[in-house]
């Protein structure tokens, strides 16, 4: 005898795996992050390569507390949007990032916003502005980061039988093409560098566990704006 209960969690399992099968997109990147030391060099390195007009979008994550990796809703201008789940090392230089996305119409992102929000809790907010450049397989992202400054994020786009050592010589040899310095490479996400300036202000205090920390990298945004400005006056 079937019990009405049992079959609505058979028939509701059923529905959610079909749901994740059919929406869901899995995908591999080897990505790397860095600091942008002058961001008119950069673009002339850019335009060299012959990649086009970039495209600009406008992205707003809010990440949501998630006991592994890292749970985000990623929200565009046009109020559409993804959701986002990814793993990722912290450490400089390319590395693998395996993630899940789903794309959400509207009235999806608003819905699955509240009930997120309600049942898991925001961890914290990222605004962006983002150039994109494609070259090949790899996506540019210049980036500039509200409250942190410009970065610039290269993603390597995995196909099915390549390997990360295969993606991270790719990535390595545009890093080297664009003049991206090693020194400058962050190991940490924008969202680490936020909670890092948050929680703690700009004393010189040596901030561990990310690689290049959130102090490290405003003193380096901040002298460089001073000699940008002493330049303009001479």
């Amino acid at each position: 005898m079937l019990v009405c209960g049992e079959t609505s969690n058979i028939c509701c399992s059923l529905e959610i795996k079909l749901f994740l099968i059919e929406f869901v997109i899995k995908m591999r990147n080897v990505e790397l992050k860095a600091i942008i030391n002058d961001l008119n060099k950069l673009k002339k390195f850019i335009e060299v390569m012959n990649l086009g007009e970039a495209k600009i979008i406008h992205q707003q994550d809010t990440f949501f507390n998630s006991s592994t990796g890292r749970l985000k809703m990623r929200k565009f201008q046009d109020d559409n949007g993804e959701l986002i789940f990814y793993e990722r090392s912290n450490t400089e230089g390319p590395k693998l990032s395996s993630y899940d996305k789903m794309a959400l119409g509207n009235n999806e992102f608003k819905n699955l916003y509240l009930i997120l929000g309600r049942s898991l809790g925001k961890s914290g907010e990222v605004k962006k502005v983002r150039h994109l450049y494609v070259l090949e397989q790899t996506r540019i992202h210049l980036d500039y980061v509200e409250d942190l400054g410009n970065f610039i994020e290269l993603e390597v786009v995995l196909k099915p039988d390549q390997s990360t050592e295969q993606g991270q010589m790719i990535a390595l040899s545009i890093m080297k093409k664009l003049g991206i310095n090693s020194e400058d490479l962050i190991s940490c996400s924008y969202m680490d560098l936020i909670r890092k300036k948050r929680n703690s202000p700009l004393s010189g205090q040596k901030l561990g566990g990310i690689g290049k920390d959130a102090v490290t990298i405003f003193k380096k945004h901040q002298e460089r704006a001073e000699i940008g400005n002493s330049s303009s006056q001479e």
